[in-house]
């Protein structure tokens, strides 16, 4: 439903998993000058045996020379005297280059075979990727993504905790030796890799076999609540805690200390298991969903509250999909000012979900409460960005309020010169050309 352009103009500046111009990682003597001791000489079966012979785990860190969260752990995290310490008492670390580059020493060369097996073996689909094996060279476990030092130490010192392992651990939940308690712990760790399926199996089995045996006072624990909440995606309405949920908010909510907690989980499962079942017929059917016949089912299936809710979202989809923009973007304003679409308390989505009612809308009313989100954006957000100043000054301008919206539109192309879509807008409205998407 959000038109994300502009997020993810800010997800861009941050250290995710982006290709982009080849990145060098600094020399591996750099790193560890005062941190963790790489060994650069090793074939992948030296390492192995250095590690049996001293009796030390190995780590290894899986990178990429592009990867900006690889050249993050170098520099912040794997430099620290206090980490070097630590690996270096424990493990024999190994830095292993997954890419191929021009700049590629004889020694990373050498290693294209053994990577490339590792990568496969192991199945390292990000980086960087941290795999920590016994000194027997038995995988026990896995991380990945940019971490701070104390995640980092916490993920090496699970490493070293039969536990903690995540191998391990999968190994027993394969043959059915886990104990019961340790199954949020797999499941999460699954997840943090991204292995989703198991990571939802072994979910599902900890909800069955434990979490739905327990009475409500029992289950009302923020601990499993929280975990419930995580796992989300695979609830079912015939689940025992689907009524808890969706007509005992206010307890799950105070427990978990989380506004709103209980009707987004609730509203998720309405929606896969009856909105877009339904909006699917409509669609294969071409006929237009009968709206009072589906509210008086919801609301016997769901009670009131989430029937209205759910209907008004599903209206906002279907007249989207059917090309009806105005009348989708009229629900929609409803939906935000009833409901608070999105998050309305994190600026990125008030931003855009004034410029979805700024594109699609010509009433003014509608435009005027867009008005009022992308002045609370500005208001709450860090640091004046020009994108959202943009927004206001749109809204300003197709409100018929021009002078108003010239003057800070041009604070807008000030802060961010180089935003060729924002110096377009400026012209246009000098010109008194819409600045908005003709009909």
């Amino acid at each position: 439903m959000f038109r994300f352009t502009r997020f993810f103009k800010i997800l861009l500046i941050l250290p995710l998993l982006t290709r982009g111009q080849a990145i060098q990682v600094k020399n591996i003597e750099d790193v560890e000058k005062n941190g963790i001791h790489f060994e650069s000489e090793l074939t992948w079966q030296q390492a192995k045996d250095k590690a049996r012979s001293e009796n030390k785990y190995i780590f290894v860190d899986c990178f990429a020379t592009w990867c900006k969260p690889c050249r993050y752990m170098d520099e912040n995290v794997y430099s620290k005297e206090a980490v070097g310490t630590s690996i270096d008492s424990h493990f024999i670390s190994i830095k292993v280059q997954m890419d191929t580059s021009k700049l590629d020493n004889e020694g990373i060369r050498n290693w294209y075979a053994d990577a490339h097996r590792v990568q496969q073996e192991y199945e390292v689909a990000a980086f960087p990727t941290y795999l920590f094996f016994s000194p027997e060279g038995k995988i026990v476990h896995k991380g990945s993504g940019a971490q701070t030092v104390e995640e980092f130490m916490n993920l090496a010192k699970n490493a070293l905790n039969p536990d903690k392992q995540y191998y391990t651990l999968l190994e027993r939940y394969r043959s059915g030796r886990i104990n019961i308690n340790f199954m949020p712990y797999l499941a999460r760790t699954a997840k943090r890799i991204n292995e989703t399926k198991f990571a939802n199996t072994v979910a599902r089995t900890y909800f069955e076999n434990y979490l739905f045996t327990l009475n409500e006072d029992e289950l009302c624990t923020r601990k499993n609540l929280q975990f419930i909440y995580e796992f989300n995606q695979i609830l079912r309405s015939g689940d025992k805690c689907f009524d808890l949920f969706c007509n005992h908010g206010d307890k799950v909510d105070s427990s978990m200390g989380l506004k709103g907690a209980a009707m987004s989980v609730s509203n998720i499962i309405i929606t896969r298991e009856y909105i877009t079942p339904m909006l699917e017929k409509a669609y294969a059917s071409k006929s237009a969903p009968e709206w009072p016949k589906i509210f008086r089912s919801m609301k016997k299936k769901y009670g009131v509250e989430h029937a209205e809710r759910n209907l008004l979202s599903a209206k906002v989809k279907y007249y989207e999909h059917e090309g009806n923009l105005r009348r989708s973007t009229a629900f929609f304003v409803e939906e935000v000012e009833k409901y608070g679409v999105g998050n309305t308390l994190i600026d990125f989505f008030l931003n855009n979900n004034a410029w979805y009612v700024f594109e699609h809308s010509v009433k003014k009313s509608d435009l005027k409460k867009a008005l009022s989100w992308s002045e609370r954006a500005i208001q709450i957000c860090d640091k004046p960005m020009a994108s959202y100043i943009d927004t206001k000054a749109n809204l300003l301008y197709k409100l018929g309020r021009k002078m108003d919206a010239l003057s800070i539109e041009e604070i807008a192309v000030k802060l961010d010169p180089s935003e060729n879509s924002i110096k377009e807008n400026f012209e246009k409205m000098k010109k008194n050309i819409p600045t908005w998407p003709s009909e």
